[in-house]
């Protein structure tokens, strides 16, 4: 396993962040870790260097004891391996009307992810992308492949990769080291976050019609002005939130401030499906001012246009703490929900 640096002179993100935690967070990566520990301290965010294995442990893709995890890691790199070959490079041998379907929206997708990060115009990371959604999409036929799953992905490679090389995002890169490792990590990981958030895939899946649900009843018990003002305007809050959820608020943040809003719901059991409610929900009662002088079409191009891609790790810290705080109140103890009239 790497060694994680601590010393005196520190990358930007840990100078920036609280050392000591650095410091201890590095230890649980080192060590064998304690979940609550490593929830606790990931929480308020981890570095670029740490990022990729907190994210692995706390998905359960790495086992929390040290002294397995090397005999785990390759056990999956030589599982994906063997996708690769049997699926990817037998792709006729898998071609059925729903994966050639799956295939052409995979190829469509490809060029539309992450747009303005050079990194993802770069062939040999599009080429990770395309096999990593297409073995998933042929082991997962029930579903098969679904917009947004690229964009979840982005965020892995991106993450996975900054544990190896610095680079700036917003500039081209240069060459980059061979990738297989990296791709079969970034698709165990893929497949855990897919299997707590699948039924946010469709409008009309269950999971999602709750998570509607109870980010109205939110809404109506913390500014019922704003729910009255909602319905008068007939906005239906599926209208804008699908996209949240079924990317993961992806496409909502920048790169540097989703890694650190991804560090906070990582760290909650269930918080992808879940805590994912409440910061939708702050993301709305945010902006209750402006949306209530807005029409049902001004209302719709700001909550599908949101200004945050210019936000500060405090303006997310904000937004992950008042989100909290209604999850504190509500989460426990949903009836209390029910308490304001309409």
């Amino acid at each position: 396993m790497r060694k994680f640096y601590v010393g005196s002179t520190m990358p930007t993100d840990i100078v920036l962040m609280d050392q000591r935690r650095h410091v201890q967070l590095a230890a649980l990566v080192e060590g064998n870790a304690e979940i609550k520990a490593l929830r606790n301290l990931a929480w308020h965010g981890a570095s670029a260097l740490l990022r990729p294995s907190v994210w692995q442990l706390l998905l359960g893709y790495l086992p929390l004891e040290f002294g397995r995890r090397d005999s785990v890691l390759r056990n999956k790199r030589s599982e994906y391996a063997s996708y690769v070959q049997q699926i990817y490079n037998g792709i006729d041998s898998h071609s059925t009307e729903k994966t050639r379907k799956d295939m052409k929206q995979i190829d469509e997708d490809i060029p539309r992810t992450q747009p303005d990060v050079p990194l993802f115009r770069t062939a040999q990371v599009q080429e990770t992308l395309r096999r990593i959604l297409f073995i998933w999409a042929v082991r997962h036929p029930a579903s098969g492949y679904v917009q947004g799953i690229n964009d979840m992905c982005s965020v892995l490679i991106l993450v996975f990769l900054q544990g190896v090389v610095q680079f700036d995002v917003e500039r081209e890169v240069g060459d980059l080291p061979d990738l297989t490792d990296l791709e079969a990590d970034c698709y165990g990981c893929l497949r855990v976050i897919l299997g707590q958030v699948a039924d946010y895939f469709y409008p009309s899946s269950p999971g999602i019609q709750r998570a509607v649900l109870r980010i109205e009843e939110i809404i109506q018990r913390l500014d019922i002005q704003l729910a009255r003002h909602m319905r008068s305007e007939d906005l239906p809050i599926i209208n804008f939130s699908f996209r949240w959820f079924n990317c993961l608020l992806v496409r909502e943040f920048s790169l540097r401030q989703l890694t650190r809003l991804w560090d906070c719901l990582l760290s909650q059991e269930n918080g992808l499906s879940e805590f994912t409610v409440y910061i939708c929900a702050s993301m709305v009662l945010k902006w209750a001012n402006e949306l209530k002088k807005s029409n049902f079409a001004d209302m719709m191009l700001f909550l599908q246009n949101l200004p945050t891609q210019m936000w500060t790790n405090q303006d997310v810290d904000e937004l992950i703490s008042q989100a909290y705080v209604n999850y504190q109140l509500f989460g426990a103890a949903p009836s209390h929900l029910k308490q304001t009239g309409k």
